[in-house]
């Protein structure tokens, strides 16, 4: 499922118009990334759980070099 998939599914269920569930959803998505980058987790209950994790470089390989 794709964003556009999402939207139509959520307007469909809540009777909403596609273009207020877009905007609603975009505010969702621009207000956790706005809060995990600020690094404070975002937790729904139920459903998922975001936050920021810092990971060691890795060792990287050029497959047609080796």
């Amino acid at each position: 499922m794709n964003r556009r998939d999402l939207i139509a599914a959520i307007a469909e269920k809540t009777g909403q118009e596609k273009k207020l569930v877009d905007e609603l959803l975009k505010a969702t998505t621009d207000t956790i990334t706005e809060t995990v980058g600020a690094g404070d987790p975002v937790g729904l209950s139920g459903f998922a759980k975001f936050a920021k994790i810092e990971l060691a470089a890795g060792m990287g390989r050029n497959p047609a070099t080796g």
